[in-house]
């Protein structure tokens, strides 16, 4: 029912825009307007890393790990924005990560980690900081399961047990629902952007509060009484997450191109229960490369609020449609 209604709204927007070109087709003498808006109703651009790797986590066998994370611009919400005269713009975001377990787990299954869809607002504001964008947002993340209560956990667990698993218990943790709502606010800032088109030097704050109840999630999914055997401090996540900030240096002609460090804390209980990542991105044989690395909570979703740690080895798809991420290209006079 979740997904079913998120992919209403993409639809929803996509056919008002059809409206729009319905409009404009009965116009001659705009046919390359027309085509450039097409062009641009279909353009996805990256959101957060797109990543293709394999993950080695300090509590679990290691995993395929695959990331898919784009936007689309909303291009009628720009209807709205040239009548009040903003840089305001409306995005439709979506970001999921899966888990293949080949050789580590029976039948390799593949295991929804992380389910991430929202709607924002990018305002970037006409005075001041040219290169600063301000978005507000509102979201679903959950990790796509449906395990809701004991019995049906034992039950599944048991189910490994006859397939003879290393630990049933610790696998069937995976599958435990948690799913949240949230509102979201943060600030984007480009440092060189003025300087040097070549390169990025971004830093990020965010903060996202967790809702109890939301029209996407209805109650939110934490950890449950009959978890007490693995919930620890039964952490809410509010408390482990919500305050980001992150920083970003990529140069495209280096071999090493990309660094990027994220802090993390709860912003219930700001700077108690830390999560630190890491991203390294180098070129290897003009492949992108990436090594990355998280100590923390969070590294997944099931079990949010126990910490851990994970390496990963990965290649880093992260330049669709980023103006900012193209070289810029020196033509000469003739």
């Amino acid at each position: 029912m979740k997904k079913s209604f998120l992919v209403f709204l993409s639809f929803l927007s996509l056919h008002a825009y059809a409206q729009t070109v319905e409009t404009e087709q009965s116009t001659v003498s705009k046919p390359r307007k027309l085509k450039k808006k097409i062009e641009q109703v279909l353009k996805l651009q990256t959101f957060e890393d797109n990543l293709v790797g394999y993950s080695f986590d300090s509590d679990d066998q290691p995993f395929l790990d695959f990331t898919l994370s784009e936007s689309l611009r909303v291009y009628p919400f720009d209807k709205l924005s040239d009548l009040i005269q903003q840089d305001l713009h409306l995005y439709f975001s979506f970001t999921t990560r899966l888990a293949q377990y080949i050789g580590t787990r029976p039948s390799s299954p593949v295991i929804e980690k992380r389910f991430n869809p929202q709607m924002y607002l990018e305002y970037s504001p006409k005075k001041g900081p040219t290169d600063l964008k301000i978005r507000f947002g509102y979201g679903h993340e959950s990790n796509g399961q449906s395990v809701e209560d004991s019995a049906t956990f034992y039950s599944l667990s048991h189910s490994y047990k006859i397939n003879k698993s290393q630990d049933p218990i610790k696998q069937t943790l995976d599958y435990i629902s948690r799913g949240w709502d949230y509102v979201g606010f943060s600030g984007v800032y480009d440092f060189a952007t003025r300087k040097d088109k070549n390169v990025v030097i971004e830093t990020e704050l965010s903060m996202r509060y967790y809702l109890d109840y939301g029209f996407m999630e209805g109650n939110k999914e934490e950890y449950r009484s009959w978890e007490s055997a693995w919930y620890g401090n039964r952490y809410t996540r509010n408390e482990v997450s919500g305050l980001t900030a992150i920083f970003t240096v990529f140069r495209p002609e280096k071999r090493f191109n990309k660094l990027r460090v994220s802090y993390e804390s709860g912003i219930t209980s700001p700077f108690a229960h830390n999560t630190v990542k890491l991203l390294l991105g180098f070129n290897l044989a003009k492949l992108p490369m990436g090594i990355t690395y998280m100590n923390g909570f969070n590294g997944d979703i099931a079990q949010y609020g126990k910490r851990m740690s994970s390496l990963g080895f990965t290649f880093v798809i992260s330049s669709f449609d980023k103006p900012f991420l193209k070289p810029k290209i020196n033509r000469q006079k003739d």
